[in-house]
């Protein structure tokens, strides 16, 4: 994942802002420019920070404004709160578990002043179903912990994040699905090497994979994560886009990449 850390490095070393009220930030916060309409986001650098794959899955997903977006997993809210500018949603919900990423969130809706169409909860994605309903969402986002947890130490907070040490990869999909309404759309990032796991249980459960969109460091580069478009009850058949590049042959932020984060590209 050496080009989605480092693209970070690039984000955090060129987007820091002195502009707002350093009040609302607590100990090892900072405010981070997301270069999407003057967005900002509080983010600790020593503990979760979202990385570019968040990005562009926020870039991938579409809504028009009869709908509803419900993220599972929201973290400190990046996802949700590029969606009030991507997309056209009617309301956007997303739901964390751990409560400093959470606090963090509602502090980011603060200062962008999304409170009328972005809400957070916090709470079990396991939950859902009980807060929601069956069949209740229109589109529903999931950025989910990468790999099988097979740690022998305490987890930290960014352990939660990556790991499956609170949900698995299997729980997640099966929530979705059932949260889901028939035509529903389902969007997720995942790690290359988890994508016969991710079609297994999507599938299983009744979401057919329609999109794929791959992700490379460099063109040279192996497949690091996929981006993965669903339909709740769906036609068999899925599109298999261009890879996405992060970096060009000098190690600078691809045009792909600059656009998708300026909101000029959609995916």
């Amino acid at each position: 994942m050496c080009g989605i850390i480092c693209l970070l490095k690039y984000v955090f070393e060129i987007s820091y802002r002195v502009n707002y009220n350093y009040t609302m930030l607590n100990k090892d916060e900072l405010f981070l420019d997301l270069q999407c309409d003057g967005l900002q986001l509080i983010q600790s650098p020593s503990g979760y920070c979202f990385t570019t794959d968040a990005v562009l899955l926020a870039s991938m997903v579409r809504a028009n404004a009869k709908e509803n977006i419900l993220e599972l997993g929201s973290g400190s809210g990046v996802i949700s709160i590029l969606l009030s500018k991507k997309t056209k949603a009617k309301k956007i919900i997303g739901i964390e578990i751990q409560e400093r990423l959470y606090s963090m969130s509602l502090r980011s809706l603060a200062i962008n002043n999304l409170g009328d169409r972005v809400s957070f909860i916090n709470d079990d994605i396991k939950n859902a179903i009980k807060l929601f309903g069956n069949a209740s969402q229109d589109v529903i986002i999931v950025n989910p912990p990468y790999e099988k947890y097979q740690l022998k130490r305490k987890p930290t907070e960014r352990d939660i994040a990556k790991f499956e040490v609170l949900i698995s990869l299997e729980e997640m999909i099966t929530i979705s699905a059932n949260l889901l309404k028939n035509g529903g759309r389902f969007y997720m990032v995942i790690k290359a090497s988890r994508l016969g796991d991710v079609f297994h249980n999507m599938k299983k459960s009744g979401i057919e994979p329609k999109r794929l969109v791959s992700v490379q460091a460099r063109k040279d580069s192996p497949i690091e994560i996929c981006l993965i478009e669903g339909k709740k009850q769906g036609r068999s058949g899925m599109i298999v886009d261009r890879p996405i590049v992060l970096q060009d042959e000098f190690g600078k932020t691809s045009q792909d990449v600059e656009e998708i984060y300026s909101g000029k590209r959609k995916i």
